[in-house]
């Protein structure tokens, strides 16, 4: 016999993957935005 864990299980794993997505990719625009702000600052000065 299976216990009913109950629709909000689902829930918490929707939101669970959507924060770590957020999270990834919050992570590599902190990581990519030095190299972009230079290259832009690079195209600005000529």
């Amino acid at each position: 016999m299976t216990l009913y864990i109950g629709p909000g299980i689902s829930v918490a794993t929707v939101i669970l993957v959507v924060l770590v997505l957020l999270i990834v990719f919050a992570s590599l625009g902190v990581v990519l935005w030095r190299p972009i702000k230079r290259f832009i600052d690079k195209i600005k000065m000529r």
